[in-house]
């Protein structure tokens, strides 16, 4: 594949093609076997998508745009199929550091402010508010203004959001990852007994696990 700024790529659950958008929000799809392109498409959006994830499947772009809105675009059409405005509002601290380093990959940012995950076979999306890059200002012990966590979870088949619960609001917060369509690995604190398998939608605990790090 001729090119050097991909933003992120996958291969398909069938491993017969190979799909991956680029900085820019260039969308590609390759078939393995011949080697050859089958789709490109330029992405356009109005706002800003500073943070982005592509469905495994190829079909969906999660965003996160600079007002802090959400949206699903379908790379088979280039249009916005599902936006929620005001999904997160960042405080002033953090306008400051979205603006100037919001979206990176490198270094500090790599994780970003947000995270986005899919299920495996790309039928729901998660976004949330990581625990990376938070403020906190508070006066005489009063606060007055930080970092809050925010949860949206989308059926991308409906294109509507659906009702979450148990632990997820604090797993989603931290690194974790879909290990099939109605379970996720990841954790609820920093402390490695923490770590579990959890239901997805309902977010209840189905075993215990001991592990830590900064990505799954």
């Amino acid at each position: 594949v001729p090119e050097d700024n991909i933003r992120v790529a996958h291969f398909t659950p069938d491993n017969r093609e190979l799909v991956f958008v680029t900085d820019d929000l260039r969308f590609e799809r390759w078939n393995v076997e011949s080697g050859k392109s089958v789709s490109i498409r330029e992405v356009i959006v109005r706002a800003s998508c500073l943070e982005n994830e592509l469905s495994p499947d190829g079909n969906f772009i999660a965003c996160v745009d600079g007002e802090g809105s959400i949206s699903l675009i379908d790379t088979r059409t280039g249009k916005r199929s599902y936006r929620k405005e005001k999904f997160y509002e960042f405080d002033f601290l953090e306008v400051l550091l979205w603006r100037t380093g919001g979206g990176s990959t490198d270094g500090d940012l790599a994780t970003g402010f947000f995270r986005l995950e899919f299920s495996p076979d790309s039928k729901y999306v998660l976004f949330s508010r990581s625990n990376k890059h938070r403020s906190m200002v508070s006066i005489d012990g009063m606060r007055i203004a930080g970092s809050r966590n925010s949860l949206a979870a989308v059926d991308t088949a409906t294109m509507k959001e659906i009702s979450i619960g148990g632990e997820l609001t604090k797993i989603s917060t931290r690194p974790y990852t879909f290990i099939s369509p109605d379970t996720i690995l990841g954790s609820t604190e920093s402390k490695l007994e923490s770590a579990g398998v959890f239901s997805f939608p309902g977010g209840k605990r189905l075993s215990n696990l001991s592990f830590g790090g900064e990505a799954i």
